[in-house]
């Protein structure tokens, strides 16, 4: 999707990387809308244009001769800006904001079909545990406990994200 359809494709190994961080930024903006925190009130206009531009762009590309080019690059720029938006509202949301990020990213996903793909994992008990350890410990300000089992998650393939509703493991 990232030649159009015209063009030749040049397959090289850099090229699936880049495909692959891609996808894995639609599913991490999927994972971290999934973790926010819901706040009551009304949405945000910024949060609504957008959403609404990104949608629009997206379908204006694909009309404009099937330029999926250009319409992933619509949908990257939207990422980034949906993260943005999330992080100036400091981990919170309004349910109308997180609502329309949600459908945004399912337009995106009409033509993509990346949720079905989604890889559905998710920490075993035992690393949970290693989590909850690495909490206490940081908690009781032994950091050279903590510093420990933080590198034990990441030799099981594991980040910790930090945030103000909690930390979450995320698979590297």
């Amino acid at each position: 999707l990232s030649a159009h359809y015209s063009q030749k494709i040049n397959f090289t190994t850099e090229a699936l990387h880049q495909a692959e961080a891609g996808v894995d930024k639609f599913y991490s903006l999927l994972n971290r809308l999934q973790r926010i925190q819901k706040t009551q009130g009304a949405g945000s206009s910024d949060v609504q244009k957008a959403a609404s531009a990104a949608r629009e762009n997206f379908t204006a590309c694909l009309a404009d001769d099937l330029n999926t080019p250009r319409a992933l690059a619509v949908m990257h720029e939207y990422l980034g800006e949906a993260n943005s938006l999330i992080d100036a509202g400091k981990e919170s949301l309004s349910e109308v904001d997180k609502n329309e990020i949600l459908a945004t990213l399912q337009h995106f996903d009409k033509l993509l079909a990346l949720v079905d793909l989604m890889p559905k994992t998710s920490a075993s008990d035992e690393l949970i545990v290693l989590l909850d350890e690495r909490n206490k410990a940081r908690a009781a300000k032994d950091f050279k406990q903590a510093d420990t089992l933080r590198d034990q998650l990441l030799k099981a393939g594991y980040k910790i994200l930090d945030t103000k509703n909690g930390s979450h493991l995320e698979k590297v």
